[in-house]
């Protein structure tokens, strides 16, 4: 007929906005791919929180005098068709007891096919200090937020991330992650999407990709 392939969007009216909340009570047949982002987070098996960082050359990271930084944020993309259950692996990682008791702060955004480089920014500056940013100038945003993630251990997931975030030929990506490089060695980033585009432009690290659950 003489169709061609287009990317879905969808609207922000029709795509309800995400939240780390677990929307389900039981989470069945993701016991191996949580273990797998556990092991990738470097979370102790005891749930006791632990300060002592991992190996400079598994996290390629520099050191900054008494404190660990790092050169870039890792960042490891959990992808999949729709509906086959990304989000929810997400918020139950970001609900875990050992990841809450690991990471000084853990973030939430919800991305969509909007990826507006000051609005994230200024969702981010929100989600670390309970209040709205008022600053319009990006460079203002990125500064503050620097400051407030400097010498943190961080988790920060960025749900439903769509091709739009490579566009310029990366450079907003980029531009947005800029802030994060004075986080401490330890700290990542998910990021969720059904774009190969994504999984392939963003990771640092082998991606985590979800199949369809076994019929039992």
């Amino acid at each position: 007929m003489g169709l061609c392939g287009v990317t879905q969007r969808f609207d922000r009216v029709v795509r309800p906005e995400t939240t780390s909340l677990l929307n389900e009570t039981q989470i069945f047949g993701r016991d191996k791919e949580l273990e797998r982002v556990l092991g990738c987070l470097i979370v102790p098996r005891n749930s006791k929180r632990r300060r002592e960082t991992c190996s400079v050359s598994a996290l390629r990271s520099n050191h900054l005098g008494n404190g660990s930084r790092i050169s870039s944020l890792r960042v490891l993309p959990i992808a999949g068709i729709g509906g086959v259950g990304k989000t929810t692996l997400a918020q139950l990682i970001c609900n875990h007891q050992r990841v809450r008791s690991h990471f000084d702060l853990i973030i939430w955004i919800c991305v969509s096919d909007d990826f507006d480089v000051k609005r994230l920014t200024k969702e981010v500056i929100q989600s670390c200090t309970g209040k709205e940013a008022t600053a319009d100038n990006l460079n203002t945003l990125q500064e503050i937020l620097s400051n407030y993630v400097n010498n943190e251990r961080l988790l920060i997931v960025l749900d439903d991330v769509w091709d739009d975030a490579l566009k310029k030929n990366g450079q907003c990506w980029k531009r947005f992650c800029a802030p994060f490089r004075s986080v401490q060695e330890g700290s990542l980033m998910l990021v969720t999407t059904r774009c190969p585009k994504v999984t392939e432009g963003m990771c640092t690290m082998e991606p985590v990709i979800l199949e369809g659950l076994n019929e039992d």
